[in-house]
Formats: C-alpha cells, structure tokens, sequence
C-alpha cells in the first residue's frame, strides 16, 4: 500500500488539520497496520502447511506459548495495544457510510480483521476433494445453482466462466468441510447457504482462492459456529427470535402486529441470518457492503439488530396490513384480514419473507444506520436478561482475543462493549473540528451580512444627503 503524502490534491484543510478523502484513509491505515511492528510479530508465527498433524500440534503449542510470553513483555504489550487501536480505527472505516469502497481495500481489510495473515500455517484449499464425504452430493447441488445472480451484475456470464467459478466455490466448502475434519477429527455440518457466504469471499478476492478459503473458514469456525458445529439449526432458529426484543423497543406499534400475526419467532428472516443477506440480495455490491458491516462489527448477534431495521423499514407496507387496505406483493394482491379481523399468519410472513427487490444503495445505507443505532442503544445481553433467556457469550472469538486488547465495562458482568471499536477521544476530536467549522462558517455568513447591512446604509444616507440637497 501507498503512503499518503501532504502534495495529495484530494486532501482539504480543516481548523488547521489535514483532511484525507476516505479512499485515501482505508490506503494510509492499510499501510500503517500492516508495517506494525505487532503485525511483523504475528507474521513471524507462520506455521508451513507442509507439516504432519503431530508437528502441527507441537507448532501450535509453541505459538499459544509465545502469545502468552507476549502478555509478559511490556514492550509488546503496548505494541498491542497500539495495534489494537489500529484495528478498531479500521472497523470504523469499514462500517461509515458506503463501506470499504471497492475490492481492492476491501481484501484488505477482510484479511486484515479476519487475521487471515496468521492462517497460512495448516489452513490450505485442498485441490483434490474427497467426494465421497457424506456432504459432498448436498453441497455440489447447492453449488451447481449458484454465482450465476452475482456474475451477471458485471457482464453476462459465459458457461464456461461459471464452471470456473463454481469449481473453485466447490473447492473451497469442501475444503472447509474436511480440513477441520482432518485437524481434530470432528468436522463440521454444512447448511444450505453457507456456499454463498463463500461465493461472496471467492468473487470479492478474485484471483486470491487461497485467502477467499482462509475467510471462509474463519467465520465458518466462529461468526456461523452455532449453525456448523450442530446437526439442526436450533440456535440460529432462536436468535431469529431475538429480532422481535429488538422491534419492541425499537418500534412497539410494529411489534404488536407483528404479535396479533403470530410472527414473534421471526422465521421469516432465517435465510438472511444463516447467508448475511447473500440469499435475497442479488447486487453483489450491496451483499458485500453488508460483509464489510458484519466482518467490521464481528459480533454474530449483530445480524439479529440488522434484520429488525429490515422490518422496521417496511414500516408503511405492515401498517397497511394493519389497516386492512389491499395491497400487493411482487404483483399478488390479497385481503390482509381473516374472519376475526387479525392479521393472518401467511399474509405477514408472505410479505416479510419476500425480500425487497431492486434495493438501492440509499435504502440499505438507511438501514444500516438504524441498525447500527439499534445496537447502540439495546444491548443484546440487557434484553436477554430482561427476557430470562439464557445466551452463551462467544464474543470476542478466541481468535481475536489472542491478538487484540479489549475495552471492559460493567453491565451485570464484565463484558466487553458492544462498540469495542469506539474511540472516544477521536469522536471528540471530530466534534471540535466540526463546530469549529461552523464557527467558521458562522463568521463567515455574519461578516458577509454585516457588510451588505453597511452598505446598505451607506447608499441609504448618500440619498438622504442628496435629497437634503
């Protein structure tokens, strides 16, 4: 990556700071994280992929070792720290309006959060699959129905193209599947959508297989553990639940149609939550939009505060429900009340299980923002505690923890905050810039209108003192 230097003509000047374009931004962070002295460190813990599973377990416990050495040394420690800082300035970044931009930043910062730099030891895309596996025939099915919505959004894709790709797309779950077999001999379950969650790894990194494998399996073995390491999907069923504690605080009007329907348990939204929204959007740019949101915030409960601000935006369709006006969806119209005068079952989920077509990049940036405001202002484990419902803590994953610090606070444990990338201090600082350019401003527009007011009344008493004349 490029050093930003002070000739860039992109660069602006406020309250005597410099002020880069947010392209210029992503490159200098990039930059700077990736020649920290902290990430030479990590990248010196490289274990080669061509070792046995014994010498892999005896490599393992020397890096745990050195991890743990690292706490030890001041010197590091405040490495850490400070790359640490880095990391959640990063995620700030990617989580801002439009995201990471193009693909070229966006590999970036995937990598870079996913720590998929520390992955080159045992993690490899194997190139002969074993199709014997018991999930090979589910997963091949899947596959030979894919990409084709995601390459047609560049150009019209050619056959031979989507065989490329979706040899690669079977190469890298099948892979994903049978090396965490082979590593401790318990593998994972697939399900049905986790292939587009890879799609969109393979064709935002392009050429780079490899590293679109190593993300794949990262988030397979901690943002989707509960759906992969289960044979049903009993916990995602119930975080699809946990959409409507949110929607109560949020919007109670909503919730109570969303109860008079019987739609409390949120199925309707499964598929988004097992796929990041994979499934229903077919814009590739938006799908991956919505990954740099959900790398960035990491949290897998985050998905849940996303798919509230989804209802919530189709406010105005579900209030029409309510009111029993006829309406349509995807051109089917329907009366929207049964012989009790309730919402019917079938007609709210019909609605809510069709996703929005033809979305824009407004309408998904609008809701983000809520989502985002919705995360801030309902901590998930305050409505689970107000709920009596019992969740298992798996934020941070483990890998994060061994390589960033985390703030602490209090809520009814020692957690770690739900904005963990925040930064206070930098918050302040933007405020301070920003008042004071409408300070500026400010003088600026009352300069200008005192001096139009004296010129006025310097024309006004020249005319007086020709008239007296």
């Amino acid at each position: 990556m490029r050093e930003i230097n002070n000739n860039s003509n992109t660069m602006e000047e406020l309250n005597g700071e410099v002020v880069f374009s947010k392209e210029e931004e992503f490159e200098s962070l990039i930059y700077t994280i990736k020649n920290h002295p902290y990430h030479e460190h990590l990248k010196s813990l490289y274990i080669p992929n061509y070792l046995n599973k014994h010498q892999l377990i005896k490599k393992q416990k020397i890096l745990d070792d050195f991890v743990e050495d690292l706490l030890n040394d001041i010197e590091i420690t405040k490495q850490k720290t400070q790359y640490s800082k880095l990391l959640n300035k990063l995620r700030r970044l990617c989580i801002s309006d439009k995201g990471c931009l193009n693909k070229k930043i966006r590999k970036e910062c995937w990598t870079i959060l996913l720590h998929e730099y520390l992955m080159d030891n045992k993690f490899y895309c194997l190139q002969n699959v074993d199709i014997n596996h018991s999930q090979y025939d589910q997963v091949e099915k899947d596959v030979d129905r894919s990409m084709y919505k995601f390459l047609e959004e560049t150009s019209e894709p050619s056959n031979e193209l989507l065989t490329i790709k979706r040899k690669e797309l079977s190469e890298i779950v099948n892979s994903v599947l049978l090396l965490k077999k082979d590593i401790n001999d318990v593998g994972l379950y697939y399900f049905q959508g986790y292939h587009e969650i890879c799609s969109v790894f393979l064709l935002a990194f392009e050429d780079d297989l490899e590293s679109a494998f190593r993300c794949s399996y990262r988030i397979a073995m901690n943002h989707f553990y509960d759906a992969m390491n289960s044979l049903n999907l009993d916990v995602m069923l119930k975080n699809c639940s946990y959409i409507h504690y949110v929607i109560e605080k949020a919007d109670p009007e909503i919730a109570e149609i969303l109860v008079t329907s019987g739609m409390t348990q949120g199925h309707y939204a499964l598929s988004w939550i097992l796929t990041w929204f994979s499934h229903v959007i077919d814009d590739i740019n938006l799908v991956s939009r919505l990954f740099d949101l959900f790398i960035a915030v990491s949290n897998p409960l985050f998905s849940v505060y996303l798919s509230a601000s989804v209802v919530i935006e189709r406010r105005e369709e579900l209030i029409d429900l309510k009111n029993g006006k006829r309406n349509s969806v995807d051109g089917d119209e329907f009366a929207y009340l049964d012989d009790d005068n309730l919402l019917d079952f079938t007609i709210v989920f019909g609605l809510l299980n069709r996703f929005p077509k033809n979305i824009t990049e407004e309408w998904l940036e609008r809701v983000i923002e809520r989502a985002l405001r919705l995360w801030r202002a309902n901590d998930y484990r305050v409505l689970l505690e107000e709920k009596d419902e019992v969740y298992v803590e798996k934020f941070p994953f483990e890998y994060m923890k061994s390589i960033e610090v985390f703030p602490k606070e209090t809520i009814s444990t020692t957690v770690v905050p739900v904005e963990f990338w925040r930064d206070e201090e930098e918050e302040r600082r933007r405020r301070e810039a920003n008042a004071a350019g409408w300070k500026a401003r400010l003088f600026y527009v009352g300069g200008s209108l005192l001096v139009a007011g004296l010129s006025v009344a310097m024309v006004y008493y020249r005319q007086m003192l020709y008239s007296y004349r």
